[in-house]
């Protein structure tokens, strides 16, 4: 290819194929006490009937984080767009049977949520648990097993590294509740009083508030009430314990 060319876009594009460009959006949420992903079940074209990430092609005027946007609202999913993160790139030639496909991927979470059927606009979609996922009850579209695999190890490691863990509470909660979104997710248990003695130590982790959680069992305190700021850096990381929970 001449390099003189690079002065006039259209020698430089008819000498390469053509590729769409999607983003895919692994959206987590601990539902009816399960680690959970939302998942579409496809109508149409190739892989119909099995099931994909909330997905779409990125409109001409968009960038990336727009149409990651997008996918949220299209799936009434009234997330924080802050915790929007890129994940990475898929580009395997023969990953879309249709055409030359590029993929980006981001991960998003949400607060506590009950397991019911999403009000999405693009398809049939519901939060299914991790579990199922990866004993492979449901068979995904396209490279979304592999895209699913590396999304849920980034969250693993997000929540050791970072205060991510607190927005998949809800806005006040107790140092119980967000110990079992660690122990739901690392699928491991983990010791009451560490725990809470090393997220006391994060700055911005947990903001203690005026008032107590409605104490349900009756016997003892009530538990005092929570909120977080953004998400910080936890250094040094909290660690997974190797002691896995049964499901």
């Amino acid at each position: 290819m001449d390099s003189d060319n690079f002065s006039d876009p259209q020698p430089i594009a008819s000498e390469f194929a053509p590729a769409a460009m999607s983003v895919n959006v692994a959206i987590f949420a601990i539902c009816n006490d399960q680690f959970s992903i939302l998942l579409s079940e496809r109508d149409q074209g190739p892989f119909r009937f099995q099931w994909e990430l909330p997905t779409s092609f990125v409109l001409p005027d968009e960038s990336l984080f727009e149409a990651a946007s997008r996918v949220l609202r299209q799936h009434d999913i009234k997330a924080d767009t802050t915790l929007l993160q890129q994940l990475g790139a898929y580009a395997s030639p023969r990953r879309d049977p249709r055409m030359r496909s590029i993929t980006v991927a981001y991960t998003s979470v949400l607060s506590g949520i009950d397991n019911l059927p999403v009000d999405s606009t693009v398809a049939r979609s519901e939060f299914v648990p991790i579990t199922e996922v990866v004993s492979g009850s449901k068979n995904l579209a396209f490279d979304h097993g592999r895209i699913t695999t590396d999304s849920i190890e980034r969250i693993r490691v997000e929540i050791g590294s970072t205060t991510l863990a607190a927005k998949f509470c809800p806005p006040e909660f107790t140092i119980a509740q967000l110990r079992n979104v660690y122990e739901k997710i690392w699928e491991t248990a983990i010791e009451a009083g560490n725990f809470q003695r090393k997220t006391q130590q994060v700055p911005n982790f947990l903001i203690p508030l005026a008032k107590k959680a409605p104490n349900v069992s009756g016997a003892g305190r009530p538990p005092k009430l929570f909120t977080s700021g953004a998400p910080v850096e936890i250094y040094p990381p909290l660690k997974r314990k190797l002691t896995i929970l049964p499901h």
